[in-house]
């Protein structure tokens, strides 16, 4: 699962790695970003790369809030299946968090790439119209089977989109769901690493830079 996650990367960082052509949405710092919040996403109208916010989490009724969309089981819904093959996007981020029980309180980890440069998840969106006639943008990002660095605390992880995969998915023409389905790999392990931050990330109103900083437990790294 994927319930919480940062990104504390620049603005211009985001849009020069990602090729972004356009910017439609504010840029702040998120810390701590938890389901039903506005995020920024990545999506692709033609050949015009975007980054708008949408909300995280798929509604109304048939997607009953979904935050996370399984893509071993994606076939188990149509109406996944149908957004996989129109409607892709990429969700940028700088780590994301898990969690360790150790007791009464379940310990947060947050895992992230090695060389803390940022990545974007996996994504599916999808575009209604409220019966105001409002228009609301949401997304749900696409988990796998978890890698040596996460399957300690859970059995799915975020898929990690890889540079030389992101073209063709962001690409609404490219309709190939054999090819995009092999995309949705889990990241190799030695490219990623965890450690203990403040249980105050357990919190979702606690939004401050302390939920990415080091944990002082004494824990070392988690790698492979």
């Amino acid at each position: 699962m994927c319930e919480r996650y940062s990104l504390t990367a620049e603005l211009e960082q985001i849009t020069n790695r990602y090729g972004i052509h356009k910017t439609e949405c504010t840029h702040a710092m998120r810390y701590n970003i938890s389901p039903t919040q506005e995020v920024p996403v990545i999506a692709q109208h033609k050949s015009t790369r975007y980054m708008n916010e949408f909300r995280w989490g798929l509604y109304p009724f048939w997607a009953k809030d979904s935050i996370n969309a399984d893509c071993r089981k994606i076939h188990d819904k149509p109406i996944f299946e149908r957004l996989l093959k129109k409607q892709r996007c990429l969700i940028p981020s700088t780590g994301f968090y898990a969690w360790s029980d150790q007791g009464k309180v379940k310990q947060p980890l947050r895992v992230v790439l090695r060389n803390r440069e940022v990545f974007v998840f996996a994504g599916l969106y999808d575009v209604w119209l409220t019966p105001q006639k409002e228009e609301v943008r949401t997304c749900t990002i696409l988990t796998t089977k978890p890698n040596a660095v996460v399957s300690a605390y859970g059995d799915r992880m975020p898929v990690m989109m890889q540079d030389k995969d992101i073209d063709a998915w962001l690409d609404p023409t490219f309709t190939n769901t054999a090819a995009l389905e092999w995309m949705l790999q889990p990241t190799g392990e030695h490219l990623m690493e965890a450690y203990p931050v403040t249980t105050l990330v357990n919190n979702t109103e606690h939004q401050q830079p302390d939920c990415v900083e080091v944990y002082p437990s004494g824990w070392a790294l988690i790698k492979s």
